[in-house]
């Protein structure tokens, strides 16, 4: 009754029991019906649970049993050539393949000598169970344990699988070793016979040694699988995923498209090479990526979720709003997309509906730093300041490597005309994550008003480079060019200020200041001090 909630294989179990009471000790299916029938009626009885379960799981949910996207015919014709690479692998374990994914034989031809193979060893195997030898309940074993996952039921997710062959090889295993013994009578016959199975052993288990070598790392294991089966989709997905993990970002790249090409709509594909854009900051690339994985899976909530972020830096943020949301309606548990979602809020300005999503989160799970983060940001829009440092003092003692918590410390900092600490804090920031444009223009105004005109140039320059449309930091950088004495290039960044704002009176009269002095400067041909 375990067994039969544990796995589908479990279905032939009963018979097994059956043909060994019958081969050994009742002599035949009448005899053992009759003297044990209510123990088969029992053990039978056990197939309802097992039904059960196969109905109200749905055959796996489509990717098993008759209603799977392979036909029965296809699926048996593509077990003759499992099984006897299955057999092949009984008699010598090498050349394994850890997954073969979902590739089919094309016709019967194609297989027609494995065919023909496993059909004699079926009829030998009828013919001894017929005269009720030894050998026909062996192999009628054999293949009762492989006939739920390697006959004409199909499993879709793996045409091929070798663990399918763990328990099959049992009764193949004890039937070469009654052979041995069967052929020891004599006493050479015997010593020959152990000789024999000490040098099968030794040479199993040296195979075995250079197998179990290449499980030492994902990144082994994958890469020998893909080496041989190329056109494994799955295999090369996940070759990427270590590839990644492993720091190899281009090398995961080319195995992410080769997943694509091999099977378009693969969603997990799709999601890793949208990801891996993603952190590189190739935003619209991972936006087509995120797309593509939720059109192969609807439902796909990481997905989701990403494209949203996405959709954020893309400055997208209504239609980031709506896929936080739905993300949550799919499930009310995800806490990452509804802090997500509570940032947006706060930023739209509506404070009471972000603080209610932070609370709930932070309710449930205490320990989210980003959480803590938003609620600050929340409380000093609120005029709540001191409560807005708690919470982001919080958010770095769980995560002490949150650059935006350093950022909005700084940013206190330098309204606090701490300017040392506050430079400190941007730093760090910066270290974390070089690629916040709003760090480096704090950084930069901390340093200009410390008269740091150099410096703070180099900051500003850095910010802009981040973000280009960033007009408040190119203003700044005007500034400190013209006080730096860099007129030239002060008169270019006022001017393409101009360009967006033409109407800012303020930019436009220190234009007119580096432009005088600039006239001045080339009149005298002096340096500027």
């Amino acid at each position: 009754l375990l067994g039969m909630a544990t796995k589908e294989t479990m279905v032939t179990a009963p018979l097994i029991v059956l043909l060994y009471d019958r081969t050994f000790v009742a002599g035949s299916f009448r005899a053992a019906w009759r003297d044990r029938g209510r123990f088969y009626a029992a053990l039978s009885s056990t197939w309802l649970l097992l039904a059960g379960l196969v109905i109200t799981n749905r055959g796996r949910g489509g990717s098993a049993g008759l209603g799977a996207t392979i036909d029965p015919w296809t699926y048996f014709i593509t077990q003759c050539a499992a099984i006897v690479t299955y057999l092949r692998l009984t008699v010598w374990p090498a050349g394994q393949v850890f997954d073969y994914g979902v590739a089919t034989v094309d016709g019967l031809a194609a297989v027609l000598p494995q065919f023909l193979l496993l059909s004699t060893a079926a009829a030998l195997t009828v013919w001894s169970l017929k005269r009720n030898q030894p050998a026909g309940f062996l192999g009628s074993t054999c293949f009762l344990i492989l006939a739920p996952s390697s006959s004409v039921v199909p499993v879709a997710t793996q045409t091929m699988a070798e663990h399918r062959m763990y328990l099959a090889l049992a009764p193949l295993v004890l039937l070469g070793a009654l052979a041995v013994h069967g052929g020891g009578k004599s006493r050479a016959r015997r010593r020959i016979a152990i000789v024999l199975a000490f040098a099968v052993a030794a040479v199993l288990g040296a195979t075995t040694y250079v197998r179990n070598h290449t499980y030492r790392s994902e990144l082994a294991l994958w890469s020998d699988t893909v080496a041989k089966r190329p056109d494994n989709p799955r295999a090369r997905n996940n070759l990427g995923l270590a590839l990644m993990q492993a720091g190899q970002e281009r090398e995961a790249e080319v195995e992410f498209r080769r997943t694509i090409e091999l099977q378009p709509n693969h969603a997990l594909a799709h999601f890793n090479l949208g990801t891996l854009q993603f952190t590189r900051g190739q935003t619209a690339e991972a936006e087509i990526h995120f797309r593509a994985a939720l059109n192969a899976d609807f439902h796909y909530g990481s997905a989701r979720l990403n494209l949203g972020q996405v959709l954020t830096q893309l400055g997208r943020k209504a239609e980031a709003v709506a896929e936080f949301r739905h993300v949550l309606a799919d499930d009310p548990n995800a806490h990452d997309a509804r802090t997500n979602l509570a940032a947006l809020l706060i930023d739209a300005g509506e404070l009471a509906e972000g603080e209610a999503l932070l609370r709930v989160v932070l309710a449930a799970e205490p320990g989210v730093a980003e959480a803590h983060y938003h609620l600050g940001r929340l409380l000093e829009k609120s005029g709540r300041v001191a409560a807005a440092e708690t919470e982001w003092g919080e958010a770095l003692r769980l995560k002490p490597t949150f650059a935006p918590a350093h950022l909005a410390v700084a940013n206190r900092l330098a309204q606090r005309s701490e300017p040392r600490r506050a430079e400190a804090a941007y730093r760090e920031a910066l270290r974390l994550d070089p690629r916040l444009s709003e760090a480096y223009f704090g950084l930069g105004n901390v340093l200009a008003k410390e008269q740091r005109f150099v410096e703070a140039i180099s900051a500003y320059g850095e910010a802009l480079t981040l973000q280009s449309d960033h007009v408040q930091a190119r203003n700044n950088l005007a500034n400190a060019q013209l006080v730096g004495g860099q007129l030239e290039e002060a008169v270019a960044s006022y001017e393409r200020i101009l360009a967006v704002r033409p109407t800012d009176v303020a930019v436009r009269r220190n234009l007119d200041v580096a432009r005088e002095l600039l006239r001045e400067k080339n009149a005298s041909g002096r340096r500027f001090p």
